[in-house]
């Protein structure tokens, strides 16, 4: 039980402070020059970009997406990335706002949190299969 527990204090630490997929706002898009780059993601270097008609057009595979702009962050999204209100950042395939964690969970994080959730329930049974065999 106290590896369980452990395990569970473990992942929802993981998924509480690591960083969801955030993109970063436009002033934080900045070359070395100083000049205020494109908003588009940095890491993501397998896409091709095309802007068309002060439009963005993603292409991967042969497949186009369109580009949503997001007025709070002032960026081009790409596809599956949603606008946080309460975090205020755009988080890339962003499933919630765990409020147990105080966290955005999104693509980096994901993980995490799948194993702190089911580790969590493991415990649960756990504690009552142990409290049941206790009462008997």
């Amino acid at each position: 039980m106290a590896i369980l527990q452990f395990l569970t204090t473990l992942f929802c630490l993981l998924s509480a402070f690591s960083d969801p997929g955030t993109i970063p706002m436009r002033e934080y898009l900045r070359d070395v020059r100083g000049k205020l780059l494109d908003s588009i993601p940095v890491n993501v270097s397998a896409y091709s970009y095309e802007k068309f008609d002060h439009k963005f057009y993603m292409h991967h595979h042969g497949l186009t997406a369109k580009l949503k702009f997001c007025a709070t962050c002032e960026i081009f999204r790409p596809p599956r990335t949603v606008h946080c209100r309460l975090c205020n950042v755009c988080i890339l395939r962003l499933d919630h706002h765990c409020p147990w964690v105080g966290n955005c969970i999104g693509v980096n994080n994901y993980p995490y949190f799948l194993c702190f959730v089911n580790i969590t329930g493991i415990l649960l049974l756990e504690i009552f299969a142990v409290t049941g065999w206790f009462l008997h």
